[in-house]
């Protein structure tokens, strides 16, 4: 399918408008930004927080702030895609890289739940809304990153005007604390639950993504107060920690080309690490070695995100020599 650039989907006032430090590594008009490496860096660094606070080792808090940062990176990764391409397109994208692999590991811990609790517990569901999440409760995340995939796609596509700005700052702000109160008073099941601790990073992603000035100022401000208020300003400060990871990360411009499959592993850890979390524990004790389990863990998951990468394009290369040679 034909590729559009940014100037054939968008108005060439609101291209104009997005520079390297907005959105980064896309093409804007004649100039072409260089990749930024260090956002691959992050992302596999927030993949090492995730672990470390989901095994409850030492300042496992910081893994609120590597999951925000992850979604914040989420976006920002996706919007080279969403200016290249239009809707369609876009989703389809999505779908080969959250929402098949998503089904994959689901298949992996079904029937690895089989194996280890008989064939019929693969098919025992004891509540639907788990169609949602998958085997294991942490992997709610893939199926939210598919799910607000259009609004991540709209990042791009917003007016940018000053009205349009205030008016969705306005509403984005009560929505976010709302968010926060939900998930504080634990009133929505699974996995609602952890999706309203996802929204708030999703709508400030959307609004820095989409190349506004102050908009994502005000909405960090906001929230900050809107918590503080509400006596609960612990979530709002991990989302402050994380637009300053990512701020401050998109001002690093020594980080190479190393840094790729070091993000590119990140999606691999995140779903494989439940499983190396039930094997690592018959060896070591889940409350006593809390940091060797979780090192165990991360490098376990690490080094087979990196072998299923290695052989995902050697698949890949092997079929494009298929496809390209004669009959």
């Amino acid at each position: 399918m034909r590729q559009r650039g940014p100037e054939l989907s968008q108005p060439p006032a609101r291209a104009a408008a997005i520079d390297a430090t907005k959105i980064p590594g896309i093409s804007t008009g004649d100039q072409t930004h260089q990749k930024l490496y260090s956002l691959e860096l992050l992302r596999f660094l927030c993949a090492f927080t995730i672990v470390w606070g989901h095994l409850g080792a030492p300042m496992k808090e910081i893994a609120y702030a590597g999951l925000d940062t992850f979604i914040v990176l989420s976006v920002a990764l996706s919007t080279r895609a969403s200016m290249r391409h239009p809707l369609r397109p876009f989703l389809i994208q999505r779908v080969q890289r959250i929402l098949l692999p998503w089904l994959g590991w689901c298949l992996f811990y079904l029937a690895l739940r089989g194996a280890l609790h008989g064939p019929a517990t693969m098919f025992t569901l004891t509540e639907p809304l788990w169609l949602l999440v998958g085997p294991v409760i942490h992997m709610w995340f893939l199926p939210f990153l598919m799910i607000s995939a259009p609004l991540a796609y709209s990042a791009t596509h917003l007016p940018h005007g000053r009205v349009f700005g205030g008016l969705f700052v306005v509403l984005t702000v009560p929505l976010a604390c709302l968010a926060y109160y939900f998930e504080w008073h634990k009133a929505l099941p699974v996995p609602f639950v952890q999706w309203s601790f996802a929204v708030p990073p999703l709508l400030y992603a959307i609004t820095r993504a989409s190349g506004r000035s102050l908009g994502p100022l005000f909405i960090l401000i906001g929230v900050l107060t809107g918590m503080a208020l509400a006596h609960h300003q612990e979530p709002a400060l991990y989302l402050l920690i994380s637009a300053l990871l990512f701020e401050g990360a998109l001002r690093i411009r020594t980080v190479g080309k190393w840094a790729q499959i070091l993000g590119d592993s990140a999606f691999g850890i995140y779903l494989s690490h439940p499983f190396f979390v039930m094997v690592w524990t018959h060896w070591l004790d889940f409350e006593t070695q809390k940091v060797p389990l979780a090192l165990a863990v991360f490098v376990s998951s690490f080094l087979l995100s990196l072998a299923l990468i290695g052989i995902s394009r050697l698949l890949s290369k092997r079929g494009k020599k298929r496809r390209h040679s004669p009959a």
